[in-house]
């Protein structure tokens, strides 16, 4: 027996031609080195202690269905040699307590896909120690590397084809390795023991799968796989460092695909730190009746950022989560979630419908602190049914909604609340104790609280909504344009130490306030209404003030004011339904808003007409306004505006002629002069002096019966000098025969407004702008209700009378109550009061 010998396929003196005359020839513990060479051969070491050591390119491979290298109970180095199965078998099998060491090898399994059972490329079993370094692990059919019940450690090593399988009891090592498109998964752990260290994957399944397993694993990436990344069924596992992208592709070719970047179920127990989830089709988590532990990490433009169900328990500390396309965290039955130090930018594409950022139901508990939400056009969080949600320190800035919570027990302290586009709070159903907290700046997107001449707040405008829910407030600074508390349905509220710039709603509710203050005392036109069995109790804390009340007969207040409040309003609020909560649906942002079109939006919301007229009045406005600032940069942009208005239920048009020359006098694009109308010209040869203003084209019957004067017009909305908006009307026949006869001035019409019959919505603001005109003060939500009620089915042109018999009809039911009541003089708050009956009368006895 030789220490070493060397094989050689060629030469007359060479004893050694194939590798396993070699191995015979050595003694225990020695060396076979192997030169150059294709060998087909199927090797077999039993029972001994040998080193295989390939010299130049040494290619092991064979035919037979037999593996090329089988060991048990034996002690093996292999370095430098390439096995390559073209038989159906194992290319290394290894048993029964072997010691395996592979360096800078290639292993590549079986190419047989029809066959019932593939086997793996290296397949390890019963009890042994295998290391590969620096090797290349190839399959075709079935995994690269197979372990039962043995200790396996994979350091730079590349796996393609197929990934690697960990069964019974298995430990697997892995140090820096490569996984490259594998058919289904990278890594597979059934019962067995993981501790992974910088693995990286590029396309092909899922990264790891875990079953009934544990693990560790640092330094993960992946990148363009078609599955999940990591999937954990049963186990318990740590995370540390890694960043997952592109995951989930399939979902591309089919839509139904629901793949988590992080899949987590069946009573798993993870922990995650330091990882980067982003940009991918599906949600970054989905945790199932398991416990999570995330920290330092980042989700990214995902579907949703972490879906929670079934009982499941969530630790969440810094976190950073932006641009997921719906809920940053989706929570439900039973789970407990707890978040603090995290922040959420810019959550939640807009849909139809409104998609919390957080949001959570079915019981359970959630606790969030020092964490920021901001920027999404949806609610930052949504709870309902929740046993226990605590908040402290939360930060919520322009988003949709901060909370909104139902039939949940809510305490809440240091909150920063600004810039949402509706109510800071919303509580219905709730028991809720907030403290601490400052609320400002919201209601943006909401109309005012108080109507132009009008003192009577809106419910639904209030910073903090509540509804039938038992409330203690302490502490609060609320700084809106609207009123600043709402309440309704039954609740109750208690609080002290509050300042407030707007006044409180009650509806059938109680309220009970100690060292309370207004900001904006002077500007508010009522502080308290207080309706259907409201009562207010209220310490302020400077008794010498004086305030404005609104109550009905069944309401009232108890103050410590040495000045009784002043009632402006007595109300009769006889068997209406009260103002609903808000809405859910999501809010359009407009981030860019410039003064100028403020202004400009505010004037078109106080034009009468279609709606159609008033948005074609804005998109005209925010065109002028670029041509002038233009003209400021010396860009000459063209000065005329072609407009068409079909007439479908609406005979008269002059007064939104006259309304449309208003409000271009009030932009300053025309004087009071330059109006001129077609049917009103002794001839038609005054177009041609004129230059600038609003031409009104109300006969197109002439132009049918003159060429010259189509002509004339063409070329008027085609000169550059002529600042003029041109507006043609008439009947939708006339409207087309124009198209036919006319067809280079219809190309260039930009804009049509439909006036048909007037929607229950265009009368209610008719009606309450007259109204209004005239001092008068109301309900505008209840106005709107009652015409809405009772607006007619089948219409016709008399409906666009109807706004003005409305108005007639509820001055006569207030002047009827009026002359009724015991009086002998009337004030002037008595005078411009309409009751809800008076409005309501009104509208029931307008005739059609």
């Amino acid at each position: 027996m030789k220490k070493s010998v060397v094989v050689k396929k060629s030469g007359l003196l060479n004893r050694y031609r194939t590798i396993q005359q070699g191995i015979a020839a050595v003694e225990d513990g020695g060396i076979v080195y192997i030169e150059s060479g294709q060998y087909q051969e199927n090797l077999s070491v039993d029972s001994r202690k040998i080193t295989l050591i390939g010299r130049g390119n040494v290619l092991i491979t064979g035919t037979q269905n037999y593996p090329l290298l089988k060991t048990a109970d034996a002690t093996v180095k292999l370095q430098g040699i390439t096995f390559h199965q073209k038989g159906h078998s194992n290319a290394i099998y290894v048993k029964e307590t072997s010691v395996i060491e592979i360096e800078e090898c290639t292993i590549e399994g079986e190419n047989y896909p029809d066959v019932k059972t593939p086997y793996p490329a290296l397949w390890i079993g019963l009890e042994s120690t295998v290391k590969v370094k620096n090797s290349t692990l190839i399959a075709h059919t079935s995994n690269s590397v197979y372990i039962q019940e043995s200790d396996v450690t994979l350091e730079n090593c590349d796996i393609k084809g197929f990934g690697l399988y960990a069964d019974l009891e298995s430990k697997l090592n892995t140090v820096n390795i490569n996984i490259k498109n594998p058919s289904s998964y990278g890594i597979y752990a059934k019962e067995a023991r993981l501790h992974l260290e910088t693995i990286n994957m590029t396309g092909g399944g899922v990264v790891v799968i875990m079953e009934n397993s544990q693990g560790y694993i640092q330094n993960l990436t992946s990148n363009h796989t078609y599955r999940d990344v990591l999937r954990i069924d049963k186990s318990e596992v740590t995370i540390e460092k890694g960043e997952i992208k592109h995951f989930c592709e399939m979902k591309s070719e089919d839509n139904k695909a629901s793949y988590p970047g992080i899949s987590i179920k069946n009573n798993s127990s993870v922990k995650i730190k330091d990882f980067n989830i982003h940009d991918s089709p599906f949600d970054g988590i989905q945790v199932y009746q398991s416990h999570l532990e995330l920290s330092d990490s980042t989700i990214s433009k995902t579907f949703m950022g972490i879906y929670i169900r079934e009982q499941s328990t969530v630790e969440i500390d810094n976190l950073e989560v932006n641009k997921t396309e719906y809920n940053a965290i989706s929570i439900a039955n039973q789970s407990k979630v707890s978040i603090q130090n995290s922040t959420f930018h810019q959550c939640v594409d807009k849909h139809e419908k409104n998609y919390p950022v957080i949001f959570m139901k079915e019981q359970g508990s959630l606790a969030i602190e020092k964490t920021v939400i901001k920027e999404s056009s949806n609610d930052a969080i949504y709870i309902a049914e929740l046993q226990d949600a605590y908040f402290q320190d939360i930060t919520f800035d322009a988003v949709n909604t901060g909370i909104y919570a139902h039939k949940s027990v809510v305490n809440a302290e240091q909150l920063t609340i600004k810039n949402c586009f509706k109510n800071a709070l919303i509580l219905f159903d709730c028991q809720a104790a907030i403290s601490n907290s400052y609320i400002e700046n919201n209601n943006i997107e909401s109309t005012p609280t108080y109507e132009a001449n009008s003192d009577v707040p809106k419910a639904v405008d209030a910073a903090l909504a509540i509804a039938n829910s038992k409330v203690t407030l302490n502490s609060l600074d609320i700084i809106d344009k609207t009123a600043s508390i709402s309440l309704r349905e039954r609740s109750k509220v208690e609080g002290t130490s509050l300042r407030l710039s707007g006044g409180v709603f009650s509806l059938n509710s109680d309220l009970e306030v100690s060292f309370l203050s207004f900001t904006n005392l002077e500007k508010e036109a009522i502080h308290f209404k207080l309706l259907m069995e409201s009562s207010a109790k209220v310490q302020f804390d400077d008794p010498d003030i004086s305030i404005l009340l609104a109550k009905d007969i069944n309401s009232f207040m108890e103050t410590n004011l040495i000045h009784p409040p002043h009632t402006i309003v007595q109300h009769d609020f006889a068997s209406k339904t009260s103002p609903m909560m808000p809405t859910k649906e999501p809010i359009q942002v407009e981030m860019n808003n410039t003064e100028s079109q403020a202004q400009e939006k505010h004037q078109v919301d106080k034009l009468i007409g279609p709606i159609a007229y008033k948005e074609s009045m804005q998109q005209l406005l925010k065109e002028i306004s670029l041509v002038k600032i233009r003209a400021t940069q010396g860009i000459k942009l063209p000065h005329h505006w072609l407009m068409l208005w079909i007439q479908e239920g609406m005979d008269d048009l002059q007064p939104f002629i006259e309304q449309t020359h208003h409000l271009l006098q009030q932009v300053d694009l025309f004087g009071e002069e330059e109006f001129y109308r077609l049917s009103t010209m002794a001839t038609f040869q005054e177009l041609t002096q004129i230059k600038k203003g609003l031409l009104w084209i109300d006969q197109l019957e002439n132009l049918q019966n003159d060429p010259d004067l189509v002509e004339l017009l063409r070329k008027k909305a085609m000169d550059p000098d002529d600042e003029i908006v041109m507006i043609f009307s008439g009947t939708e026949d006339k409207i087309k025969q124009l198209q036919t006869y006319a067809p280079e001035l219809w190309e260039k019409i930009n804009d049509q407004v439909t006036f048909s019959i007037y929607t229950a919505e265009e009368v209610a603001e008719i009606v309450r702008q007259k109204l209004v005109t005239h001092q008068f003060v109301f309900d505008t939500s209840f106005l709107r209700q009652a015409i809405e009620e009772n607006y007619p089915n089948d219409t016709d042109e008399r409906i666009n009378n109807w706004p003005e018999k409305i108005v007639e009809a509820i001055i006569q039911a207030q002047s009827e109550r009026l002359l009724e009541e015991g009086n002998q003089q009337f004030t002037k708050e008595q005078i411009v009061s309409l009751t809800q009956m008076d409005l309501f009368k009104g509208v029931v006895a307008a005739p059609l």
